[in-house]
């Protein structure tokens, strides 16, 4: 239940931070580029010390293209509120 409170809580924060972000770099999709480069780097570092394993080439190319996509459909829906303007 805790972890659900506390889930819950990191969104506004996060919406804070990428709009501080946005607002000090001048622009949503170079916000964007910052926020997922970080994570990469944090997912990376964390791929290391827990020592899970890098997965065969193999094994990537057999999963369903859908499954590939979960970092474009953040995208979207990262970028989509900067677009909602346009509509």
């Amino acid at each position: 239940m805790l972890l659900a409170i506390l889930a819950g809580a990191a969104v506004p924060v996060q919406f804070a931070v990428d709009s501080e972000l946005r607002g000090t770099v001048g622009g949503t999709i170079t916000a964007a580029a910052i926020s997922f480069l970080v994570g990469t780097l944090v997912l990376g570092a964390v791929v290391l010390l827990i020592r899970e394993g890098v997965p065969a080439l193999s094994d990537v190319a057999a999963a369903p293209w859908w499954v590939l996509m979960g970092g474009a459909w953040r995208l979207l829906r990262c970028c989509f509120p900067s677009t909602l303007p346009l509509l």
